[in-house]
């Protein structure tokens, strides 16, 4: 039985999403903790799965039992979703782990990214405020890796040329998936690819 997932990235392009985009696929996986409270209209109220480098805050017991999370996977060094992942040249982001989990299982034949906004230098990382960044990682902020206004100020270690190529080469890989797209990131359409 086929099955279609959409996958939350953090990118501001989340707030071009809906609520009524996100519950039209049968579950939610969201990456490195999304904020919900506040952020429902965009992306509704249910999380299925949560992908985690393990570095952040976790949801609290409530807040997993709220959105109906049923599993935790971790994304850290030396893990296994980690280690299966065997594309060139790529330091794989939680996200990309995420979308190569759900492509590697036939049944979910549509996937959406949501958020998936590609590390770009000098555009704003989160659709959330500064102040409702996770401070597990304000190191982040202090050490000028963002600036004021939430901004990415160097060239990210998940390179966004490769990770690009990366999404193209999944693309036209996997004929038989359909995925659809909301990003800043200029995605360029193709059959199987909705860009939204």
């Amino acid at each position: 039985m086929s099955k279609s997932v959409a996958i939350l990235g953090k990118g501001p392009s989340v707030l071009r999403s809906t609520k009524e985009f996100i519950d039209s696929f049968d579950e939610v996986a969201g990456c490195g903790r999304p904020i919900f409270k506040g952020y429902e209209q965009y992306i509704g109220s249910r999380l299925h799965y949560h992908f985690a480098n393990q570095t952040g805050t976790p949801y609290t017991k409530e807040e997993e039992g709220e959105l109906g999370i049923k599993q935790l996977i971790n994304t850290a060094d030396r893990t296994p979703i980690r280690d299966n992942f065997n594309y060139k040249d790529i330091d794989p982001s939680t996200g990309i782990l995420a979308f190569d989990f759900f492509v590697q299982q036939s049944e979910y034949t549509e996937i959406g990214l949501i958020g998936f906004d590609l590390f770009q230098t000098m555009q704003k990382m989160y659709y959330f405020k500064n102040e409702e960044f996770d401070p597990a990682v304000d190191w982040l902020w202090k050490n000028g890796t963002y600036d004021h206004k939430g901004r990415l100020t160097r060239v990210s270690l998940h390179n966004t040329e490769k990770t690009y190529e990366y999404f193209n080469h999944v693309f036209d890989t996997n004929q038989d998936k359909k995925f659809y797209i909301i990003s800043s990131y200029p995605f360029v359409a193709k059959d199987n690819v909705e860009v939204l």
